[in-house]
């Protein structure tokens, strides 16, 4: 795909996200690229590195990535467990699929979408997240060290409720624990892994783990999910969210309204000039 082509498909992949019916054609379209839709897509470029350090430096296709945002996002196919698109990313090489973990770019548009809250739940995308445990072993400490990719490493971690997950990728970066408090972002991974607690005593820390996840549970099914009501002084029900909206505006305009009240606009006066 050429550059240009790459742009209209960023605009036709963003347009299909609200017109969802025009989702299945252009998948089909698109799997002429069989499982090489996101390295097509991406373009992914390794640039010469001075201080001899691989797996960072990389450029990537700035139009591609950005439709690869949109078509992550398209609705599962006939197999739920299965989309195609996510499919192609693990047609990547790992120190590829690491390396847009560490590129500005590629972290926002690649690995978020397989974070963002209308797709977080479903099957192909938990599946996803799943497989990336194991696509990327032994290179969990690099990420973890890194200034953008520590930030996907924990959100990783967070995503899975699934305990055993989580002590996979504890266990690598346990093995390097001196590399990981050598900087700022490993430091703050092993803060949020628990890693000190793991080390010394891997009971407390499944306990302390399963004591977060159950407290992670709670607020997603008590504040996430469900929306609180109130009745009105009419008896019909409002929602907070509502009432909240017209007090803001409503706070808004006074403050507004009560500084240009308070302003004061001198008027000039003419001196009296000597005749």
């Amino acid at each position: 795909a050429t550059k240009r082509r790459r742009g209209v498909l960023w605009r036709l992949a963003e347009m299909a996200l609200r017109f969802r019916d025009v989702q299945p054609d252009i998948v089909n379209c698109l799997l002429v690229w069989k499982n090489q839709v996101a390295p097509a897509l991406l373009g992914v470029q390794r640039k010469s590195s001075s201080s001899g350090v691989g797996g960072r430096h990389i450029t990537v296709n700035v139009e591609g990535t950005r439709a690869l945002h949109y078509f992550l996002q398209f609705d599962e196919g006939k197999e739920n467990d299965k989309h195609p698109i996510i499919e192609s990313l693990f047609a990547l090489p790992s120190d590829d699929l690491a390396a847009l973990a560490q590129d500005g770019l590629s972290s926002r548009c690649v690995w978020d979408a397989l974070f963002l809250p209308s797709i977080y739940k479903r099957s192909c995308v938990v599946k996803a997240r799943t497989r990336l445990v194991k696509h990327l072993r032994g290179k969990w400490t690099m990420l973890a060290t890194d200034r953008i990719g520590h930030h996907m490493v924990i959100k990783l971690f967070r995503s899975f409720s699934d305990i055993k997950l989580r002590e996979v990728l504890t266990e690598e970066l346990s093995q390097e624990m001196y590399r990981l408090k050598g900087n700022n972002m490993g430091r703050s991974v092993v803060k949020e892994f628990e890693l000190n607690t793991y080390t010394y005593s891997k009971s407390d820390w499944t306990k302390m783990m399963q004591n977060q996840m159950d407290s992670q549970q709670w607020f997603q099914d008590e504040i996430m999910d469900k929306k609180p009501k109130r009745k009105s002084i009419s008896g019909s029900t409002v929602s907070s969210s509502c009432s909240d909206a017209k007090r803001s505006k409503t706070i808004v305009t006074t403050s507004v309204d009560s500084i240009f009240d308070a302003l004061t606009i001198p008027k000039k006066q003419k001196k009296c000039g000597k005749n």
